[in-house]
């Protein structure tokens, strides 16, 4: 019975493991880790953890920085060596290797969250004053949450949602954009650039890489949505927390976007809730109460750059 128990278990955590969001990676590593030294504090080896655990991180592809390679490559070697010489080996060393282990795949993980997060929080602060805060966006700002950030946040809100929009549309709005002379926009772009036209991971990240540049070169401060295209792994390999540590960028991770999937009505949680509870209506766009969770999303992200004054 334990022995069920243990392998419905492990199941339960590898699937868990494989949908968790990006912006949870570090800490869905970090559960790997802890499982991996208990096993080993018990004679029990500590390879198949750490082997599955870097498995699951090349199969989300959450984007291939130097600190996840050395995360990677910190939990492969550690297993190696525990599968080649955890055995015959005399309590006192167990112990100093069981430190030794320790403070080095801590550091790692440590060091790949760490980053992650500075990736997607800018070291920007700026001074608000009366211009607006542009969305610029497909169908998710389409259906409405900048009329409700507009009722949230002391400037006003120009909205340039465009149902069905890639980021070729997005890059022919630049002029309109600067011409409502915003001082910071919000864009949310590149789900049909994979969806519908499968562009390459390199066009994509070309034609944000113009947008943010319209705007940082006219003093337009710029907030990154992360773009889920993938429950599993992530086809576009991290492009848009990439482009965020790039041009020093706050992101908006993608949890907000899959909030309206997990809470609608096609698969659980949101199945089992009460459709007043539900963040969609279709299972990806948003509902009334979906453009409110999304706005207050958005709200966060500008008190990160702009302090309390934009609070309304």
């Amino acid at each position: 019975m334990k022995r069920v128990v243990f392998a419905i278990s492990v199941v339960v955590l590898t699937f868990g493991s494989l949908i968790t969001f990006p912006a949870y990676i570090h800490w869905m590593a970090s559960l790997w880790l802890v499982l991996s030294l208990i096993a080993f504090a018990r004679n029990k080896p500590m390879w198949p953890w750490l082997g599955c655990c870097a498995l699951i991180l090349a199969i989300k592809r959450p984007g291939y920085t130097p600190e996840f390679w050395i995360l990677a490559t910190v939990f492969i070697v550690v297993a190696v060596v525990d599968w080649r010489t955890r055995r015959g080996t005399s309590e006192s060393l167990n112990v100093r290797r069981f430190a030794i282990y320790t403070l080095v795949l801590i550091a790692a993980t440590t060091n790949y969250g760490v980053t992650r997060w500075r990736a997607a929080n800018t070291s920007r602060q700026l001074i608000l004053d009366e211009r607006p805060i542009a969305c610029l966006g497909n169908s998710l700002t389409d259906y409405g949450y900048p009329q409700e950030l507009e009722k949230m946040i002391s400037v006003p809100v120009a909205d340039f949602g465009v149902n069905g929009i890639k980021t070729d549309d997005g890059i022919k709005m630049i002029p309109d954009i600067l011409a409502a002379n915003p001082q910071l926009v919000v864009i949310e772009l590149g789900g049909h650039d994979y969806n519908a036209d499968k562009k390459p991971r390199s066009a994509t990240k070309s034609n944000l890489a113009t947008l943010i540049e319209a705007f940082l070169d006219q003093d337009i401060a710029v907030i990154l949505v992360e773009i889920p295209r993938g429950f599993i792994s992530d086809p576009y390999d991290g492009l848009e927390r990439e482009l965020a540590e790039e041009y020093d960028l706050q992101l908006i991770d993608d949890s907000v976007i899959r909030s309206f999937v997990f809470n609608g009505p096609m698969i659980p949680p949101g199945m089992w809730l009460d459709p007043s509870r539900r963040y969609s209506d279709d299972g990806l766009h948003p509902n009334a109460l979906g453009n409110e969770h999304f706005a207050r999303v958005v709200r966060q992200s500008l008190v990160k750059v702009f302090g309390d004054s934009i609070l309304n």
